[in-house]
């Protein structure tokens, strides 16, 4: 039976099959989580409650119809204006699916092949276009920008993003890019014993941080990312043997009581990592 896949469980998949078929197929609980993803939770709901508070919104602008049945919660949206007096909207941990043929669909829809949670978009639209409770059409978008909140302490994998691009580039037609953004949002004091005051990061209040990342995604890509995460499911739907896998990621693994592997150990692998992990209520 085909399932519908994610960035998430594509991930899963690669780092160790048998992970991806207690989470995903089995749907079973995880024994343990790490803190780091507890932390991670924390903070990225922190923002998402954070981020709607505003005083600017001024007015309101719709989806026309074909938008709103599949994106009801962009409906309302208050139109903003940043300190340069750019009009734009944004949308909140926003849900997309787009089914087999990558045509837009609901996340929760049946016909959904792939999927994602997106952490935050800012769409600018053009100052001419601007009038209260005017119809929001495609052509009165000026720019699109996708935000990804990282909260651990490596680089960013900027797969995420470019496959999330696709959401935007139905949701917009015609739009012929979508700049990308990766924000570091957790202090270099709390992720690293020893780090560099470089070029690679800045201070802020006090607190150093990686600097964030940005780079665009143009529409000419969308065939190349599509079938990208097409050959990615294909590996999933045509897998027999959910064999486990033993990397470093083991130490952090949600299912190491189920996992026969993990229990064989030790390893090289496993010994070059502490556990982290959290035992569960």
């Amino acid at each position: 039976m085909s399932r519908c896949q994610s960035f998430s469980s594509i991930k899963a998949f690669k780092q160790c099959k048998l992970k991806y078929y207690f989470r995903y197929i089995e749907k079973r609980k995880p024994e343990f989580k790490s803190p780091a993803l507890l932390k991670g939770s924390k903070i990225h709901n922190q923002i998402a409650k954070a981020l709607p508070e505003s005083e600017e919104a001024k007015f309101g602008l719709h989806f026309r119809k074909k938008y709103s049945k599949f994106y009801r919660d962009f409906q309302g949206s208050p139109l903003y204006f940043d300190k340069e007096e750019r009009p734009f909207f944004e949308l909140i941990e926003t849900r997309f699916g787009v089914d087999k043929n990558f045509e837009s669909c609901s996340f929760n829809s049946k016909e959904a092949y792939f999927r994602g949670i997106t952490d935050y978009i800012k769409i600018f639209v053009k100052k001419e276009s601007i009038k209260k409770d005017e119809a929001f059409f495609s052509d009165m978008i000026k720019k699109v920008e996708l935000y990804d909140w990282k909260t651990g302490s490596t680089w960013a994998d900027k797969k995420q993003l470019e496959c999330y691009s696709l959401f935007l580039f139905n949701l917009f037609p015609g739009l012929e890019k979508v700049t990308c953004k990766i924000v570091y949002v957790t202090p270099l004091e709390e992720t690293h014993k020893y780090y560099d005051n470089d070029k690679y990061s800045q201070e802020v209040e006090g607190k150093r941080f990686y600097l964030p990342e940005s780079w665009s995604v143009s529409y000419k890509q969308y065939g190349d990312i599509k079938e990208g995460i097409q050959k990615e499911i294909e590996k999933i739907e045509g897998c027999q043997d959910f064999n486990p896998c033993k990397t470093p990621l083991c130490s952090w693994c949600e299912y190491p009581e189920a996992c026969q592997a993990f229990k064989e150990g030790p390893s090289e692998i496993l010994l070059s990592h502490k556990w982290e992990g959290l035992k569960l209520e």
